[in-house]
């Protein structure tokens, strides 16, 4: 019956190409034909799950390599054979993760927890970044899944309780961080994350208790230091501050968020000269685009520009930060007085994208250093267009105003840079 349908189809297909079959295939014709349809169908399906597995397991050598670009491409190609594969979109948001892409990381951490919702590990991860990005709704269900797997898990109930401060529910999140001492009481995170709900609470002193208790509990933890040293920050202690930055670090001198954290609190604190060493050290380290950017950055503001050139010029292939490359650049080399070169770099950004409001305000400057004003202005004026909540684009249209004697528009500019900003004491 099966072969009698096979032969009816072939017959009807040729028909409807308007060919004519006038000789009946024999039978053992028919029936080969469908054995070999059959083993054709087979052959393709194995065929692509043996070059997903060869692209994933490829993908996993390049990690271990260090050779993370190279990891993200053989990532996406067993994702692009298929889309459902959990496994690769998880090594995929790792990686991201290691590249400094948080945006990319993200998305492919979600995707991958919901493909793979066992994975406690993965539903804490994709909720901590959700939780990062502001989505505490989302990392609360987070939270939630990964303990209908493990209701015991201590990390599922910190994930919680700074859902649930993260939503300004304080009497809910204490209450998950209380469970989280009492399953495991010599857990110092448990107590630095008590910490930080009690410093959302505005009970400073409980703040302080937790916190202490927390590095006590785990001297070598590197984030029990950084929060708790932020906490001296803020509270203006910066002995104290510098003294806990340093103590994250000497429990991991590598650790990339601990050496820009005292980076920032260096330059944030006038010690300008003695942040190089900590922002070089997760550049020299990791090697990833982000922290060679933040060096650069370091470079420009500090005058030198030719540290700055030789650090960015080496990434301009990079089509991930091509258009930072460029911009970062392009105020090197106009620092440095190479203003011709600065500007191809500009004028090629906005060939690419005529709103960006970084290559405006550049372009901006640019114009007022060859004394034309009012394109200068017209350029501001864009940059604003553009980025409407950017406080530098909008002092700096207040500037050029203000230079022209247009003291209303300057007026309405360093207004708007307030209202954006009230601590901006410039304005």
């Amino acid at each position: 019956m099966l072969v009698d349908n096979l032969d009816a189809s072939i017959r009807s297909a040729a028909n409807q190409k308007g060919l004519t079959i006038a000789i009946s295939m024999p039978r053992h014709w028919t029936v080969a034909a469908t054995l070999l349809l059959v083993m054709v169908s087979a052959g393709c399906r194995g065929s692509a799950e043996t070059r997903k597995q060869q692209s994933f397991a490829i993908a996993n050598q390049y990690v271990d390599q260090k050779k993370l670009r190279e990891a993200v491409v053989e990532y996406r190609n067993a994702i692009q054979i298929d889309p459902r594969f959990g496994e690769a979109r998880k090594g995929l948001a790792k990686t991201y993760a290691l590249l400094g892409d948080r945006a990319n990381a993200l998305d492919e951490y979600v995707r991958a927890a919901d493909l793979l919702p066992d994975d406690v590990d993965l539903q804490l991860a994709a909720g901590a970044m959700l939780l990062e990005r502001g989505r505490a709704t989302d990392a609360l269900s987070r939270a939630d899944a990964a303990l209908q797997k493990q209701p015991n898990s201590v990390a599922a109930h910190l994930l919680r309780g700074n859902a649930l401060a993260g939503l300004r529910d304080f009497e809910k999140a204490l209450d998950a961080i209380d469970e989280a001492v009492r399953l495991d009481p010599s857990r110092g995170e448990t107590y630095t994350q008590l910490g930080f709900v009690e410093f959302s609470r505005g009970r400073q002193t409980d703040a302080e208790q937790a916190f202490r208790r927390g590095v006590e509990l785990d001297p070598k933890g590197v984030t029990g230091h950084l929060t708790f040293a932020n906490f001296l920050w803020v509270a203006g202690r910066l002995p104290e501050a510098k003294a806990e930055f340093a103590a994250a670090i000497a429990a991991d001198p590598k650790h990339p968020l601990a050496n820009r954290a005292m980076a920032a609190f260096l330059l944030d604190t006038r010690q300008f000269n003695d942040a190089e060493k900590y922002l070089k050290q997760v550049a020299d380290d990791r090697k990833d685009p982000q922290s060679v950017l933040a060096l650069a950055d370091y470079y420009v503001m500090a005058g030198r520009t030719n540290d700055a050139i030789a650090r960015l010029e080496p990434l301009a292939a990079d089509g991930g930060v091509a258009t930072d490359v460029k911009l970062r650049l392009a105020r090197a080399y106009s620092l440095g007085g190479q203003t011709a070169r600065a500007n191809s770099l500009i004028d090629a950004v906005l060939k690419e994208n005529p709103k960006n409001a970084d290559a405006l305000l550049q372009q901006a400057q640019y114009f007022l250093s060859q004394g034309r004003r009012d394109d200068a202005l017209n350029s501001a004026k864009a940059a604003v267009a553009a980025a409407p909540q950017s406080v530098v684009a909008q002092f700096a249209l207040g500037r050029l105003y203000s230079a022209r004697g247009d003291t209303a528009g300057a007026e309405r500019a360093f207004q708007e840079v307030l209202r954006l900003n009230p601590r901006a004491t410039a304005a």
